[in-house]
């Protein structure tokens, strides 16, 4: 059976209890909702948690919801630990807020966060294990930690995964796939912290206002699972655009398309250090940690390899051995002449 709990003209606090149903969890409050004290929330299918102020989830109390947690408020949402099945939507009418520190906040498979002022704070991101993401904020920034491999998506098909009338700051520990668009009016910083960075979408990628960074453990718009390996990101950036790759592909590291106004090139950041490999932008090398080798190899006239796949890529691979550049052993025999030179310095 289905569990209400009302307040029409009040708040609900909860504090401290366990409720428990079998089939879904509803609780409204004209005013505050209020969790805290250890309490539990569970239900076998769905928590659905509304207020006309705020909802606050002490850090150490818990929703879980066996398919989807849903909270809405006019006001701000202050999460502690919030676990469901399938999704989690949180609406905001303030800010998305920490209420645990450092330990995570959401764990669900799809995640949903829409706020007007916010979500997260810079110091103190709402911390998640999820696999896809759509985030929004009216205004202020967008701050989010994530564990495990990310993909930004449109879950409700508003055109952004992530979007801010102010700044991102977006990290995951593994793989990060952008399926929608990442749009700040600030900066845009993404960390796939030990994965990739890889575009899935046939548009833009990123669009910010204000310098930016992308940083991968491994590489950024390369795909190696794919026929089609070289696969950019496309970024609209209004700034400078930092990245970092911590591996190559094909002599690759970074890969992106687009605009950086106004120096049109990437940039590295000295506490990021210089990828192993190419840093490619708009079809042209940009620097990387194999690009004096690539030049030497290839001159000014080829400035990236894989355009055809199988063909030129594995000539360039062959030339770019350092073998390809040992001299040819001389057969020359200069004995006698270093004779020759030692008696006359003896004289």
């Amino acid at each position: 059976t289905d569990t209400y709990i009302t307040s029409e003209n009040g708040s609900v606090v909860i504090d401290p209890s366990i409720i428990q149903a079998d089939n879904d969890i509803y609780i409204t409050a004209y005013q505050n909702v209020s969790i805290c004290d250890e309490s539990i929330v569970q239900a076998e299918n769905n928590v659905e948690i509304y207020a006309g102020g705020t909802i606050s989830i002490c850090g150490t109390s818990l929703v879980d919801a066996g398919q989807d947690a849903i909270l809405g408020s006019s006001g701000d949402v202050t999460i502690g630990l919030i676990n469901a099945g399938n999704s989690v939507y949180i609406i905001s009418g303030g800010a998305i807020l920490d209420n645990n520190g450092s330990v995570n906040n959401i764990t669900t498979e799809n995640l949903v966060m829409i706020a007007i002022s916010g979500i997260g704070q810079q110091g103190d991101p709402i911390e998640t294990q999820v696999s896809n993401l759509q985030a929004g904020a009216l205004t202020g920034d967008i701050n989010i930690s994530n564990t495990g491999d990310l993909n930004l998506v449109d879950l409700l098909d508003l055109g952004f995964a992530v979007s801010a009338d102010g700044n991102i700051n977006l990290s995951t520990t593994e793989n990060l796939t952008i399926s929608g668009l990442v749009e700040a009016t600030g900066s845009v910083y993404l960390y796939a912290l030990n994965g990739n960075i890889t575009d899935n979408n046939d548009g833009v990628d990123i669009i910010a206002g204000d310098t930016s960074g992308l940083y991968a453990g491994g590489l950024i718009g390369i795909d190696v699972g794919s026929a089609q390996w070289f696969n950019p990101l496309e970024v609209q950036i209004e700034g400078d655009l930092y990245v970092y790759a911590g591996q190559m592909y094909n002599l690759v590291s970074v890969a992106i398309d687009g605009e950086v106004v106004p120096r049109d090139m990437l940039i590295v950041d000295e506490d990021w250090g210089v990828p192993p490999g190419l840093i490619i932008f708009n079809g042209r090398v940009n620097g990387g940690g194999t690009v004096g080798i690539w030049y030497r190899a290839t001159g000014f006239a080829i400035h990236f390899i894989g355009i055809e796949p199988y063909v030129y890529e594995t000539l360039m691979l062959d030339i770019l051995g350092p073998n390809y550049f040992e001299p040819e052993p001389t057969y020359w025999d200069l004995t006698e002449y270093k004779k020759a030179i030692e008696e006359l310095a003896k004289k």
